[in-house]
């Protein structure tokens, strides 16, 4: 991996936590921009040379992916690990400071070695980002699932058969005939709930 230049120690001298944390920030996303490629084929030639690794769990999901889902990840995924890294860099800047003081011992300027160290760490910081963002998007698995719309069609069931078979009552309900012929005691055929000799078959007498 080639030393990174997108930061030097004149940049970051003095700035306040939050200045320092934007400028790292898009330090980290240009270096990765610009080492993508590289980062890639050293994976590349690192798997093929790993036979216990499964490879087929470490290819590029690109394939089945649209970009910009791929786009998205990868920034998610390198503002999480850079947002981890520089919590941990931090946390070691603090005990480089507690024990800086322990390099005149050596006859070394603690400012010096302190700079120097601090520098150091911070660019190995950077690469161990670019490895492990890396190594997240060749394990990340994607399962894409396509709907297919399909027309608003009538759901055939055994409930919508019977229903076209269904025949519904008559209003006007008519007595069976089993011969064709209403005996007097039957119930009159008009429905009126009467039998029929004294309905429709009562004797009619004519007025003159």
């Amino acid at each position: 991996m080639p030393q990174l230049s997108y930061l030097t120690l004149a940049d970051i001298k003095g700035l306040k936590y939050n200045v320092l944390y934007e400028k790292f920030k898009e330090a980290s996303q240009e270096a990765y921009k610009k080492h993508e490629e590289e980062i890639v084929n050293f994976y590349n030639t690192t798997l093929n040379h790993s036979p216990e690794i499964n490879q087929e769990e470490f290819q590029p999901q690109e394939i089945s992916a649209s970009n910009n889902i791929m786009r998205s990840l990868e920034r998610d995924i390198l503002l999480r690990i850079a947002d981890s890294k520089w919590i941990d860099h931090l946390h070691n800047i603090d005990m480089l400071r507690e024990g800086i003081g322990l390099r005149a011992y050596g006859q070394k300027d603690p400012l010096i070695e302190y700079k120097r160290e601090a520098f150091d760490m911070f660019n190995n910081m950077m690469h161990d980002i670019q490895r492990e963002t890396v190594a997240h998007l060749f394990r990340t698995k994607f399962e894409i699932q396509v709907v297919h719309m399909q027309d608003d069609e009538p759901i055939s069931t055994d409930l919508s058969r019977a229903a076209e078979k269904f025949i519904p009552p008559s209003s006007e309900s008519e007595p069976i005939r089993s011969n064709g012929k209403v005996g007097r005691n039957d119930s009159c055929p008009c429905g009126s709930g009467l039998k029929y000799k004294k309905c429709c078959g009562a004797p009619r007498t004519s007025k003159i």
